[in-house]
C-alpha cells in the first residue's frame, strides 16, 4: 500500500506497543503525548523522555548531546519510525529477528529485541554530527579519539562485514586529511560504547523501579557493541574500481577494500539485515532534505516483501534530491531503477 512518509510516521507513533520497549514501565512518567516530528523541540523532548525511562544515569551522559543535534534530532526520530515501518512490512523482519537472536550472548536475561537495538542505533548515529561539521577538528588523529574515552570499542564480531575492522582507522585518517573532518559515524560509535559502558555500570548498582525489562547485566555489552559497529560503518563511503580518482586516493590511504566492482555489493541483506536496513533508512529518510514535516505528505513509500518504491509530488529541488540519493543506492547497497518521479529499490 502506498502511504506518505507523514502518514507512516504518524501511524507508527500511535502504535506505541510496536516500538516502546518500556511499555510496561511507569506509564504515568512518560506518555509520549506530543507528536515528536512537529518541530525540533518535540523531537528532542521525545528522545530525552525515551532515555529517561532507562534510568537517571543516562540523563547526565546523553541529554547534553541531544541538545547539540539541532534539526538532526528530527532526522533521528524520523529514521526511528520509518525504520520500524519497513522492518514490520518487509522480509527484513524475519531476517533481523533471527540476527538479533544470534547475537544475544548465552544466558542474557534482558528483553533485547528490535525496538531496543533500533532505538540505541538511531539515537546515537548522529551524535558525532556536530563534531564532524564543527569549524575545526576536535580530534587531530585516531589516537586522539581513543584517548578521549575510557572504555575502548571491542572488535566487530558479526554486526557488519568484517573488512570494516581493517579499514576504519585508515578511513578516519582519510577523512581528516582529505576533507578536514572527523567522520561522525566513527566518532559516534566510540562515544556510544563508552557512554553505555558507564551507564550500564551505574544503573546495575543503582537500578530504578522503571527498569523492568532491562537488567543492566554485563552481557548487554555485546548488544552495545553490535549497535556501535552498525553506527561506525553507516557513514563510510565506497569508491568505484573503474574510477581512477577513487583508485588513487583509496590506495594512498590503504582503504582499497572500499572499492567496488560494477554490480557487486558488500552489504548483503541476508547476511547483515540490520545494517542493510539502517543504511537504507538513513539514506531515504526525507526530512533531512525538506526540513518541513507537513511536506512529508508529498513524499511516498510503497512496500512489498522484496521491494520498496519511493515517489514524490514535490516540484522543488528537495524532491529531486530525495529521488537522486535513493537512486544512488544502486552504486553501493542494492539495485535501483529511477524514472517517472519514483525510484524502485530491491531488498537484496
Amino acid at each position: 500500500m502506498k502511504k506518505s512518509f507523514k502518514e507512516i510516521i504518524d501511524e507508527t507513533f500511535k502504535d506505541k506497543e510496536s516500538w516502546d520497549y518500556y511499555s510496561d514501565s511507569d506509564k504515568d512518567k512518560n506518555t509520549f503525548n506530543d507528536k515528536p516530528m512537529l518541530c525540533k523541540g518535540n523531537s528532542e523532548k521525545f528522545l530525552k523522555e525515551f532515555i529517561e525511562l532507562a534510568g537517571k544515569a543516562e540523563k547526565t551522559v546523553l541529554f547534553k548531546e541531544i541538545n547539540k543535534l539541532g534539526e538532526r534530532a528530527t532526522h533521528v526520530v524520523s529514521t526511528f519510525f520509518i525504520g520500524h515501518y519497513i522492518y514490520k512490512n518487509t522480509k527484513l523482519k524475519d531476517l533481523i529477528d533471527k540476527q538479533i537472536e544470534n547475537i544475544k550472548p548465552e544466558g542474557l536475561k534482558s528483553d533485547v529485541s528490535f525496538p531496543f537495538v533500533w532505538f540505541l542505533t538511531c539515537l546515537f548515529h548522529d551524535l558525532g554530527y556536530k563534531i564532524e561539521n564543527f569549524n575545526r577538528l576536535k580530534y587531530s588523529n585516531f589516537n586522539d579519539l581513543l584517548g578521549s574515552i575510557e572504555n575502548k570499542l571491542p572488535k566487530n564480531k558479526n554486526g557488519i562485514p568484517k573488512f570494516y575492522n581493517q579499514i576504519y582507522q585508515n578511513y578516519f585518517k582519510y577523512r581528516i586529511k582529505k576533507h578536514g573532518k572527523n567522520d561522525h559515524g566513527i566518532v559516534a560509535a566510540h562515544l556510544l560504547y563508552d557512554s553505555l559502558f558507564k551507564i550500564r555500570k551505574l544503573a546495575e548498582k543503582n537500578p530504578t523501579k522503571s527498569q523492568k525489562k532491562l537488567c543492566w547485566e554485563e552481557k548487554l555489552l555485546d548488544i552495545y557493541n553490535f549497535c556501535a559497529w552498525n553506527i561506525l560503518g553507516h557513514n563510510i563511503w565506497f569508491g568505484q574500481k573503474n574510477n581512477k580518482c577513487d583508485e588513487l586516493i583509496y590506495s594512498k590511504y590503504k582503504i582499497k577494500r572500499l572499492l567496488l566492482e560494477k554490480d557487486k555489493i558488500k552489504i548483503n541483506a541476508k547476511k547483515y539485515p540490520f545494517f542493510f536496513l539502517f543504511c537504507l533508512v538513513d539514506t531515504i529518510e526525507p526530512y533531512k532534505k525538506i526540513l518541513d514535516y507537513n511536506s512529508l505528505d508529498k513524499v511516498f513509500l510503497e512496500l512489498n516483501e522484496d521491494k520498496i518504491i519511493i515517489s514524490t509530488d514535490l516540484k522543488c529541488s528537495c524532491g529531486k534530491s530525495i529521488l537522486e540519493s535513493t537512486g544512488k543506492l544502486n552504486e553501493w547497497l542494492t539495485k535501483t531503477s529511477i524514472g517517472n518521479n519514483k525510484v524502485e529499490v530491491v531488498i537484496n
